[in-house]
């Protein structure tokens, strides 16, 4: 087990460094002054996954391996990543149909309460909260159209 999260590390490390360099060399910048331009956004984000991939490495190094092994085939495990991926593709589907703050309030309550928050109040909050905040950044500050459904 190790010996792939390392690879994993090293792999994305490279692919990092490559986005990196790609994003301050080639990509054109912006004319407009306090403008952040096209490679803020590539740069933000290989710089996180450089240092996710480094937390790999060192969470690796401390690790015992029999405990990962045992986490990575319990059965359990597979069939709640299983049981998400399958969420997840149903989420998927419904937000073209009932659009992004329906689908994803009840999208988000789901999974939590599939994942165990057993108060009911806790799981609205957040699906409340979590779904209104990406609502107000990306459709009200940043004025990116997400999904409305076809019945609104």
């Amino acid at each position: 087990m190790k010996v792939y999260n390392y690879l994993t590390s090293i792999v994305m490390i490279c692919i990092s460094i490559s986005i990196l360099l790609y994003a301050i060399f080639f990509l054109p910048g912006t004319s407009i002054q306090y403008d952040i331009g096209p490679t803020v956004f590539p740069i933000v984000i290989s710089i996180l996954a450089l240092i996710l991939s480094s937390g790999l490495i060192l969470i690796t190094l401390k690790s015992d391996d029999s405990t990962l092994l045992k986490e990575l085939f319990n059965k359990d495990s597979f069939i709640k990543v299983l049981a998400s991926i399958v969420i997840f593709s149903v989420y998927l589907f419904i937000i073209s149909v009932l659009g992004f703050v329906i689908s994803t309030l009840l999208f988000l309550y789901g999974y939590l309460s599939f994942l165990g928050v057993k108060s009911v109040i806790k799981c609205l909050l957040i699906s409340i909260i979590t779904t209104f905040s990406i609502y107000i950044i990306f459709n009200i500050i940043f004025s990116v159209q997400l999904p409305s459904g076809i019945f609104i």
